[in-house]
Formats: C-alpha cells, sequence, structure tokens
C-alpha cells in the first residue's frame, strides 16, 4: 500500500477512522479537498483485514455513486494499492481477493434500498450526505450490524450545507435532528474539515485561484472555504426567529388540537410514450404534508410537522397513527378543484375530517388570509423542525390565529 501519498488532512482523517472511541466520522469541506478518496482508501483497509465482510457506499441518486465512486475514484484507489478486484455490474458491487465486497447503492430507488439493506455490514460510508434525509439515514443505520473482527463505523461527508441541515445538529451540536435531544454517546462522533487548500497538490493548476475563488460568495463559502451557511437568503422565516419563540420544556395543555392535511396532487406517475427510469416517475411523486398544533394559554402553537412521498398506488401516504399529534379535534384536509382525496383523509384515524375547498395558487391554496401571522403571534412548541409555511397558516386560523 505504498502507492499513495497521503494529505496530512487525510493523515488526520485516518487517525479518526482507525480510533477504537470513534464510531461515526463526518468529512466536511469544500470541493476536490480528498474527502471521498481517504474514505474509499479506508473501507478497502478495512475489507482486507476481515475476510468475507461487507461494506456500503451509499448517495442519494445510484447514478451519482455509481459513476463518481464506481467507475472513478474506487477503481483508482484499488489501482494504487496493487489489489486485484472484480466488478459486478448488475448490482454493482466489488469484491475483493479475500471474499470481502464493496456494494454501492442509491437511496432514490426502493428496489435497489431493499436489495442493500437486505443485508448487514461492517462500513456504511455515506457520500454526499447534504443530499440524503436524516430518515435514510436512520433507516440505513439499521444495517451497520455485521459480526466481524471490525469495529463497525459510519462515514460520512458532505460539502458544508445550511446550520439548519441535520448533519449539523448530529455531528457539531450532538443532539437529535428530530426531537433535538441530546445524543447519547456524544464521544463517539469525530468531525474533521478538509478543504481544497490541504489538497493542493493533487489538483490541476488554477482550480483553487480561477475556477473557485471566482464563484458567488455563498457559493465560494460552501466550496472553497467549507463553511457551514446561515439561513438561505431570502427566507421567509429565519432559524433565529423560530428559536426565539421556541418553547422548551414541559409542554402545555392544548385546549384545541387540530391536524392539518395538505395531501399531494399527484399520486402516481404520468404516462409516458417512452420508458422512464423508476427514479425519475419517483421524483415526479407529489408529497402529502401533515402538521399537527393546537391553543395553549391563549395563543396558538405547532407541534410537529413532516412529509412524504406517497410511493406505491392504493396506498395511503399517512395514518393518522403516524401523524404528528394522534388524536386530534379537527383533522382538516385540502380539496382540490375537481379531486378530492377522500381516501387518503377517509383511511386511518377517528378525528373528525373537515373539507376545505382550494383556491388558486399554493400559496393561497386554503381559505386565503389577508396576511400571513406574525412570527410574535404564535409559539413553536416542542422541540421539532420547521417545514412548509403554506400549512402553518392554515392551521394559525383554524386553531384561533387572529386575523
Amino acid at each position: 500500500m505504498t502507492g499513495i501519498k497521503k494529505t496530512a488532512k487525510q493523515r488526520q482523517a485516518i487517525a479518526l477512522m482507525s480510533d477504537p472511541d470513534i464510531r461515526y466520522i463526518l468529512l466536511s469541506g469544500g470541493s476536490r479537498s480528498g474527502k471521498t478518496f481517504i474514505a474509499c482508501y479506508s473501507i478497502i483497509v478495512r475489507a482486507l483485514k476481515a475476510a468475507g465482510s461487507r461494506h456500503a457506499i451509499l448517495r442519494f441518486h445510484f447514478r451519482d455513486v455509481k459513476n463518481a465512486v464506481g467507475r472513478d475514484t474506487m477503481p483508482k484507489v484499488l489501482k494504487l494499492i496493487g489489489t486485484p478486484y472484480t466488478l459486478d455490474k448488475t448490482d454493482w458491487f466489488f469484491t475483493l481477493p479475500n471474499g470481502s465486497e464493496i456494494w454501492l447503492g442509491g437511496l432514490d430507488d426502493d428496489e435497489r434500498v431493499e436489495k442493500i439493506l437486505g443485508m448487514e455490514y461492517s462500513t456504511i460510508y455515506y457520500n454526499e450526505a447534504s443530499q440524503i434525509s436524516y430518515h435514510a439515514y436512520t433507516t440505513a443505520q439499521t444495517r451497520l450490524a455485521q459480526k466481524t473482527c471490525l469495529v463497525n463505523r459510519a462515514y460520512v461527508d458532505c460539502n458544508p450545507p445550511t446550520k439548519s441541515h441535520w448533519l449539523h445538529k448530529l455531528f457539531l451540536e450532538h443532539i437529535d435532528p428530530e426531537t433535538r435531544v441530546a445524543v447519547p454517546n456524544p464521544e463517539r462522533y469525530a468531525v474533521l474539515n478538509m478543504n481544497p487548500m490541504d489538497n493542493r497538490e493533487n489538483l490541476p493548476e488554477g482550480y483553487i485561484e480561477d475556477t473557485l475563488a471566482s464563484l458567488p460568495e455563498r457559493k465560494r463559502r460552501r466550496f472553497l472555504d467549507g463553511e457551514w451557511l446561515d439561513d438561505p437568503e431570502g427566507a421567509l422565516w429565519k432559524r433565529s426567529m423560530i428559536d426565539e419563540h421556541r418553547h422548551t420544556g414541559t409542554l402545555p395543555n392544548l385546549v384545541r388540537i387540530v391536524v392539518g392535511v395538505d395531501p399531494a396532487r399527484r399520486t402516481r406517475p404520468p404516462l409516458r410514450p417512452r420508458r422512464l427510469f423508476r427514479q425519475r416517475l419517483t421524483a415526479r411523486l407529489g408529497q402529502t404534508g401533515r402538521m399537527g398544533g393546537g391553543q395553549a394559554q391563549g395563543r396558538p402553537g405547532y407541534r410537529r410537522d413532516e412529509q412524504r412521498r406517497r410511493s406505491r398506488r392504493g396506498q395511503p401516504p399517512h395514518r393518522l397513527e403516524e401523524s404528528p399529534v394522534q388524536e386530534g379535534d379537527c383533522e382538516p384536509g385540502q380539496v382540490y378543484p375537481g379531486r378530492t382525496r377522500r381516501r387518503t383523509l377517509r383511511e386511518g384515524g377517528g378525528s373528525p375530517r373537515r373539507r376545505v375547498p382550494g383556491v388558486r395558487g399554493s400559496n393561497v391554496r386554503v381559505a386565503p388570509r389577508r396576511r400571513v401571522p406574525r412570527p410574535h403571534g404564535r409559539a413553536r412548541m416542542g422541540d421539532h423542525r420547521t417545514r412548509r409555511t403554506r400549512r402553518g397558516v392554515r392551521l394559525f386560523r383554524i386553531i384561533g390565529g387572529t386575523q
């Protein structure tokens, strides 16, 4: 393994990946800083140490991990190390001489997810994790369970997104992104910042000065300096506004509980004369959102909200048992002009249903208000994320917000 010349930062990454007390390593930083290369190198070393072990490299889109890792980075690292291998281009996994396997997978295809997550692994590497949801991450983590001589580890890399992203909360703030409760054993998490300047010797001339340095400020801070960004410019709700009005501790008793429903307009892929890939069809499906809220101490507040994509025909996207508030006094649901998601509202619970007529435009979809409620007009109850604004406007009106 003498064919690889590591940079100082890559040697630091190897030290973290070899520490027996660290299980979850985040490599964050700018573009072309050597994160993927050193993570693949570590996976190969671990695979060669434990015969018959399995390792997975996951990304949101399978085509991206196939092209970037399967056809580029992984073969280069194996060649530099001098390790022979075979590549199965049907299921896309590498087989090493000792029988160890390195699988490539995408989390945007249900069929591939079931195949990949049907096995156990010693290492799971989440490549470009800023594109992966926290739900997908926690689901894949359940397969980090192969029993070998290795310490099971998860590698994560990303170009830093905003500070509201689940990666920042989990790895830097050490809190659960959904419940905002402190994670157990925070000492098992480690973060290493790697930037292009640390990998200058392996980059083409002018890449840093001409390409990255000429980017707009926010992109330059992310891809060159490797900084975690604040809220996007022009955001309607700032994270500081939400945190300022967040209610922590014991939740007050809610006088009236409402579970708002925003059904997906498109529940199945459109028919096309030509065959399209599954991921393209899935990406066209709408997402159904639910939001729970209530009234406490004379002020309306949000409890929790979530949204999911409906993936199978004939299957409701949510049931009430899965909703943010399990039992509510009312469950208003959107009714589109000419199309009513009656089955979505009919299945899955006992809360009274209330159909709300849809009108023009998604921003004034339900019984339009004269203005959006200001932040000081409500409280954010519980430690949960805020998603779509228009669902909040609806609930605000239903549970007692002022005009």
